[in-house]
């Protein structure tokens, strides 16, 4: 999995697992339709058969399964801007 996140992101998502002792960001696909899947991010536990990676040393987790779907990911943060203030989405490269 590629992550690339603004530094509005790094830092929240940094705070973010502050809050929360032996946290990791936990990538999700809320539904997959005829376009883009909706993703999503929470905070969350490691499972045992979750697929990690670390990026800039935040660990990021997803269900083996759904690893495809974050290929060339990009976390944005803007509180004004999007719902909670994180939005994820696929890079088109």
């Amino acid at each position: 999995m590629n992550i690339k996140f603004n530094k509005e992101a790094f830092e929240e998502l940094k705070a973010l697992i502050k809050t929360k002792e032996n946290s990791v960001i936990r990538l999700e696909v809320l539904a997959v339709g005829c376009g883009e899947p909706a993703l999503a991010l929470c905070l969350d536990k490691q499972r045992d058969d979750d697929f990690l990676v670390e990026v800039d040393g935040i660990s990021f987790v997803t269900e083996e399964k759904f690893k495809i779907h974050f290929e060339n990911t990009e976390i944005l943060y803007n509180l004004e801007a999007f719902n909670g203030g994180f939005y994820v989405h696929r890079l088109h490269i």
